[in-house]
Protein backbone atom coordinates (compact mmCIF):
# COMPACT_ATOMS: atom_id res chain seq x y z
CA UNK A 1 0.00 0.00 0.00
CA UNK A 2 1.20 3.38 -1.00
CA UNK A 3 0.25 7.02 -0.87
CA UNK A 4 1.46 9.06 -2.79
CA UNK A 5 1.21 12.83 -1.22
CA UNK A 6 2.49 15.14 -3.97
CA UNK A 7 1.53 14.40 -7.47
CA UNK A 8 0.20 16.99 -9.85
CA UNK A 9 -2.73 16.75 -12.47
CA UNK A 10 -2.61 15.32 -15.63
CA UNK A 11 -4.85 16.55 -19.17
CA UNK A 12 -7.93 14.78 -19.05
CA UNK A 13 -7.21 12.62 -21.77
CA UNK A 14 -4.41 10.86 -19.77
CA UNK A 15 -6.61 10.35 -16.44
CA UNK A 16 -6.87 6.64 -17.35
CA UNK A 17 -3.14 6.57 -17.91
CA UNK A 18 -2.18 8.06 -14.07
CA UNK A 19 -4.55 5.78 -12.69
CA UNK A 20 -2.96 2.72 -14.16
CA UNK A 21 0.58 3.74 -14.00
CA UNK A 22 -0.43 4.35 -10.19
CA UNK A 23 -1.68 1.03 -10.07
CA UNK A 24 1.58 -0.53 -11.38
CA UNK A 25 3.82 1.17 -9.34
CA UNK A 26 1.32 0.25 -6.06
CA UNK A 27 0.06 3.43 -5.47
CA UNK A 28 -2.71 2.87 -4.01
CA UNK A 29 -4.03 6.55 -3.44
CA UNK A 30 -2.63 9.81 -5.11
CA UNK A 31 -3.00 13.65 -3.64
CA UNK A 32 -3.30 15.93 -6.76
CA UNK A 33 -3.18 19.38 -7.49
CA UNK A 34 -3.68 20.80 -10.39
CA UNK A 35 -1.16 24.06 -11.38
CA UNK A 36 -3.59 25.09 -13.93
CA UNK A 37 -1.82 26.62 -16.32
CA UNK A 38 1.51 26.80 -14.56
CA UNK A 39 1.78 30.59 -14.57
CA UNK A 40 3.72 31.57 -11.45
CA UNK A 41 1.29 34.08 -10.45
CA UNK A 42 -1.84 32.97 -11.43
CA UNK A 43 -5.06 34.83 -11.54
CA UNK A 44 -8.11 33.69 -10.13
CA UNK A 45 -9.87 32.11 -13.08
CA UNK A 46 -6.94 30.17 -14.08
CA UNK A 47 -6.93 28.91 -9.64
CA UNK A 48 -10.50 28.25 -10.32
CA UNK A 49 -10.14 26.53 -13.52
CA UNK A 50 -7.46 24.73 -11.78
CA UNK A 51 -9.40 23.50 -8.75
CA UNK A 52 -12.06 22.61 -10.77
CA UNK A 53 -10.37 20.37 -12.67
CA UNK A 54 -8.42 18.48 -9.44
CA UNK A 55 -11.94 17.88 -8.24
CA UNK A 56 -13.46 16.59 -11.13
CA UNK A 57 -10.62 14.14 -11.31
CA UNK A 58 -11.03 12.78 -7.85
CA UNK A 59 -14.93 12.59 -8.54
CA UNK A 60 -14.00 10.32 -11.21
CA UNK A 61 -11.07 7.84 -9.97
CA UNK A 62 -13.27 5.62 -8.13
CA UNK A 63 -11.52 6.38 -4.57
CA UNK A 64 -8.04 6.52 -6.04
CA UNK A 65 -7.70 10.12 -6.10
CA UNK A 66 -7.52 12.82 -3.10
CA UNK A 67 -7.15 16.55 -3.69
CA UNK A 68 -5.46 19.73 -2.16
CA UNK A 69 -6.71 23.42 -2.99
CA UNK A 70 -4.50 25.44 -5.06
CA UNK A 71 -4.38 28.70 -3.72
CA UNK A 72 -2.47 32.04 -5.02
CA UNK A 73 -2.10 34.18 -1.42
CA UNK A 74 -1.48 37.17 -3.70
CA UNK A 75 -5.10 37.27 -5.32
CA UNK A 76 -7.74 39.03 -3.57
CA UNK A 77 -10.05 36.72 -3.44
CA UNK A 78 -7.94 33.61 -2.36
CA UNK A 79 -9.53 33.12 1.11
CA UNK A 80 -12.69 32.89 -1.15
CA UNK A 81 -11.73 30.12 -3.23
CA UNK A 82 -10.06 28.22 -0.44
CA UNK A 83 -13.28 28.13 1.52
CA UNK A 84 -15.10 27.16 -2.03
CA UNK A 85 -12.46 24.27 -3.02
CA UNK A 86 -12.81 23.29 0.88
CA UNK A 87 -16.46 22.91 0.41
CA UNK A 88 -15.98 21.13 -3.24
CA UNK A 89 -13.83 18.54 -1.27
CA UNK A 90 -10.40 19.44 -0.99
CA UNK A 91 -8.44 17.49 1.74
CA UNK A 92 -5.51 20.61 1.84
CA UNK A 93 -3.85 23.64 0.75
CA UNK A 94 -1.51 23.60 -2.18
CA UNK A 95 1.05 26.63 -2.79
CA UNK A 96 3.36 27.11 -5.34
CA UNK A 97 5.54 30.06 -6.02
CA UNK A 98 3.29 32.86 -5.53
CA UNK A 99 3.86 33.15 -1.65
CA UNK A 100 5.98 36.40 -2.17
CA UNK A 101 4.42 39.41 -3.33
CA UNK A 102 6.35 40.30 -6.82
CA UNK A 103 6.86 43.79 -5.95
CA UNK A 104 8.35 43.98 -2.13
CA UNK A 105 9.14 40.28 -1.60
CA UNK A 106 6.68 40.25 1.29
CA UNK A 107 5.00 37.12 2.83
CA UNK A 108 2.41 39.03 4.61
CA UNK A 109 -0.61 37.31 2.13
CA UNK A 110 0.36 34.10 2.65
CA UNK A 111 -0.40 34.49 6.78
CA UNK A 112 -4.19 34.63 6.40
CA UNK A 113 -3.99 31.51 4.22
CA UNK A 114 -2.06 29.49 6.90
CA UNK A 115 -3.93 30.67 9.59
CA UNK A 116 -7.11 30.20 8.01
CA UNK A 117 -6.00 26.49 7.52
CA UNK A 118 -5.12 25.84 10.62
CA UNK A 119 -8.14 26.86 12.41
CA UNK A 120 -9.84 24.56 9.19
CA UNK A 121 -7.14 21.44 10.42
CA UNK A 122 -6.00 20.81 7.14
CA UNK A 123 -2.62 20.61 5.98
CA UNK A 124 -0.59 22.53 3.89
CA UNK A 125 1.75 21.67 1.21
CA UNK A 126 4.54 24.08 0.37
CA UNK A 127 7.04 24.29 -2.55
CA UNK A 128 10.38 24.85 -0.44
CA UNK A 129 13.45 25.41 -2.70
CA UNK A 130 17.40 25.57 -1.71
CA UNK A 131 18.58 26.31 -5.45
CA UNK A 132 22.30 26.55 -6.44
CA UNK A 133 21.81 29.56 -8.55
CA UNK A 134 19.44 32.15 -7.56
CA UNK A 135 15.48 30.69 -6.46
CA UNK A 136 12.15 31.95 -8.54
CA UNK A 137 10.75 34.78 -7.53
CA UNK A 138 8.01 34.17 -4.76
CA UNK A 139 9.53 30.85 -4.16
CA UNK A 140 10.53 29.89 -0.38
CA UNK A 141 13.56 28.40 1.36
CA UNK A 142 13.47 25.83 4.03
CA UNK A 143 14.62 28.62 6.39
CA UNK A 144 11.60 31.07 5.13
CA UNK A 145 9.17 27.72 5.46
CA UNK A 146 10.53 27.46 9.08
CA UNK A 147 9.89 30.80 10.21
CA UNK A 148 6.28 30.59 8.80
CA UNK A 149 5.78 27.61 11.01
CA UNK A 150 6.76 28.58 13.78
CA UNK A 151 3.88 31.16 13.41
CA UNK A 152 1.40 28.43 13.13
CA UNK A 153 2.46 25.59 15.94
CA UNK A 154 -0.45 23.47 14.67
CA UNK A 155 -0.63 24.01 11.66
CA UNK A 156 0.51 20.79 10.06
CA UNK A 157 2.96 22.09 7.18
CA UNK A 158 4.73 19.87 4.29
CA UNK A 159 7.91 20.90 3.25
CA UNK A 160 8.01 19.72 -0.54
CA UNK A 161 11.20 17.87 -2.01
CA UNK A 162 12.94 18.32 1.18
CA UNK A 163 13.80 21.56 0.15
CA UNK A 164 15.41 20.29 -3.39
CA UNK A 165 19.14 20.19 -2.30
CA UNK A 166 18.05 18.04 0.68
CA UNK A 167 21.25 18.30 2.38
CA UNK A 168 20.27 22.14 3.61
CA UNK A 169 17.30 21.40 5.18
CA UNK A 170 18.87 19.27 7.56
CA UNK A 171 18.70 20.69 10.93
CA UNK A 172 16.71 23.51 10.03
CA UNK A 173 12.92 21.71 10.98
CA UNK A 174 14.51 19.61 13.97
CA UNK A 175 12.49 21.68 16.40
CA UNK A 176 9.25 22.30 14.49
CA UNK A 177 7.05 19.12 15.13
CA UNK A 178 4.24 20.51 13.11
CA UNK A 179 6.64 20.36 9.73
CA UNK A 180 7.34 17.15 7.64
CA UNK A 181 8.98 16.51 4.71
CA UNK A 182 8.18 15.01 1.68
CA UNK A 183 10.83 13.55 -0.68
CA UNK A 184 9.72 13.88 -4.47
CA UNK A 185 11.43 15.22 -7.29
CA UNK A 186 15.20 14.51 -8.25
CA UNK A 187 16.89 11.84 -9.15
CA UNK A 188 17.27 8.71 -6.22
CA UNK A 189 20.25 9.05 -4.38
CA UNK A 190 21.96 6.68 -1.70
CA UNK A 191 21.18 8.04 1.82
CA UNK A 192 18.64 10.81 1.37
CA UNK A 193 15.79 9.13 3.25
CA UNK A 194 17.78 7.29 5.94
CA UNK A 195 19.57 11.00 6.28
CA UNK A 196 15.83 12.75 6.74
CA UNK A 197 14.84 10.00 9.31
CA UNK A 198 17.98 11.05 10.93
CA UNK A 199 17.55 14.23 11.63
CA UNK A 200 13.56 14.41 12.29
CA UNK A 201 12.29 11.22 13.00
CA UNK A 202 10.44 8.63 10.88
CA UNK A 203 6.92 9.65 11.42
CA UNK A 204 7.78 13.27 9.33
CA UNK A 205 9.31 11.90 6.21
CA UNK A 206 6.88 11.36 3.42
CA UNK A 207 6.71 9.68 -0.12
CA UNK A 208 5.46 11.69 -2.61
CA UNK A 209 6.19 11.20 -6.39
CA UNK A 210 5.87 15.05 -8.12
CA UNK A 211 4.39 12.82 -11.13
CA UNK A 212 4.34 13.82 -14.05
CA UNK A 213 7.43 15.81 -13.11
CA UNK A 214 8.72 12.18 -11.87
CA UNK A 215 8.44 8.34 -12.43
CA UNK A 216 6.51 6.80 -9.41
CA UNK A 217 8.80 4.14 -9.53
CA UNK A 218 11.71 6.10 -9.18
CA UNK A 219 10.68 8.09 -6.47
CA UNK A 220 9.39 5.15 -4.36
CA UNK A 221 12.68 3.58 -5.24
CA UNK A 222 13.94 5.85 -3.06
CA UNK A 223 12.29 4.22 -0.08
CA UNK A 224 12.44 0.41 -0.73
CA UNK A 225 16.16 1.02 -1.72
CA UNK A 226 16.85 2.57 0.62
CA UNK A 227 18.71 0.77 4.50
CA UNK A 228 15.48 1.71 6.52
CA UNK A 229 13.44 -1.59 8.00
CA UNK A 230 10.54 -2.88 6.57
CA UNK A 231 8.41 -0.86 8.72
CA UNK A 232 9.99 2.50 9.12
CA UNK A 233 9.48 1.97 5.00
CA UNK A 234 5.61 1.24 5.79
CA UNK A 235 5.26 3.83 7.72
CA UNK A 236 6.77 7.08 5.22
CA UNK A 237 5.32 5.23 1.97
CA UNK A 238 1.63 5.75 3.64
CA UNK A 239 1.53 5.16 7.45
CA UNK A 240 2.54 8.86 8.05
CA UNK A 241 0.60 10.52 5.61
Amino acid sequence: MILDIHTHLPPAAQWPLFLEHCRDCGITLAVVSSLGSWARYPDADDIRRANDEARCMAETAQGMVLWFAYINPQNDNALTELDRALADGACGVKLWVSLKDPATGSLARVRPILAEAERRRVPVLIHTYQRTDANLEGEVTVAEFADLARQFPTLTMIAAHSGGNWRQCLGLLRDLPNTVVDICGGYPETGMVEALVADLGVERVLYGSDALGRSFVSQVAKVTLSSLSTADQERILWENS
